[in-house]
């Protein structure tokens, strides 16, 4: 019995230790913390899922009388959120590195920029949920092409970039949207949508309604991600404001 139990006890500091390397973030000053907040939340929505998915199905009851906020909604409401503001803390500084002449535009721009990408993003994931999201920290779905420095995953058919951690995902997203392909980005930075429209139509996915079903993503989550985004912007354009 209880070689059982230090059996037991090694299994888990073991998987600990694993799922923690697995998500850990880039040794780089002021990436670290915004990579272990968005692990973190990752991890929390692995685990919830799971649980979900063992739980046995409840036939609810309709109610006549008026909708009430639940504490479930307010806390999914709250991990949305969060994953909003930690994921768009790391794009912008992986902007900053990668392109940080785009800066030069001024802060509204790069905010609606921004903002574009943290739209498509969410739509190309569902909302952070994606299999690529949670194990290849890939949130646009971007196809290996060896040019961006990133390993590769096999997902439903095909070669898609993985990188270890949500900062390097950003950074990666970067140098795609830097190819030939999607030249001119940069003039498009003033308006969301026109972004999301100018990638779509240089090549980044042939639908149709592909801008309308991402743009109708932003318009269900707009005062979360405008606030994540301006709350990202605020910490790298002053920093001394919001930091200990």
């Amino acid at each position: 019995m209880r070689k059982n139990i230090y059996s037991r006890l090694i299994v888990l500091a073991t998987t600990a230790i694993l799922t923690s390397a697995s998500f850990a973030a880039d040794v780089q000053p002021s990436k670290s913390a915004v990579d272990d907040a968005i692990g973190g939340l990752i991890r929390d929505l692995r685990t919830k899922q799971n649980t979900q998915a063992q739980q046995p199905v409840v036939v609810a009851k309709v109610s006549l009388s008026p909708a009430k906020p639940s504490v479930s909604n307010a806390n999914a409401d709250a991990d949305l959120a969060a994953r909003y503001s930690s994921f768009a803390r790391a794009m912008i500084r992986a902007a900053w590195v990668s392109r940080p002449d785009i800066f030069q535009q001024g802060r509204a721009r790069v905010e609606e920029f921004l903002k574009g990408v943290v739209t498509q993003a969410s739509f190309e994931t569902g909302r952070f949920s994606s299999g690529l999201a949670r194990e290849a920290c890939n949130f646009w779905g971007m196809k290996d092409r060896s040019d961006v420095g990133a390993d590769k995953m096999f997902y439903k058919g095909e070669y898609y970039e993985k990188f270890q951690s949500v900062y390097e995902g950003c950074v990666g997203y970067m140098k795609v949207i830097c190819r030939d392909r999607y030249r001119g980005f940069e003039q498009c930075m003033a308006d969301k949508r026109a972004y999301i429209a100018h990638l779509a139509k240089s090549g980044w996915c042939p639908d149709s309604d592909y801008v309308d079903q991402a743009m109708s993503v932003y318009d269900g989550d707009k005062q979360l991600i405008d606030q994540a985004v301006t709350a990202a912007a605020e910490e790298l354009y002053h920093p001394t404001q919001t930091t200990n």
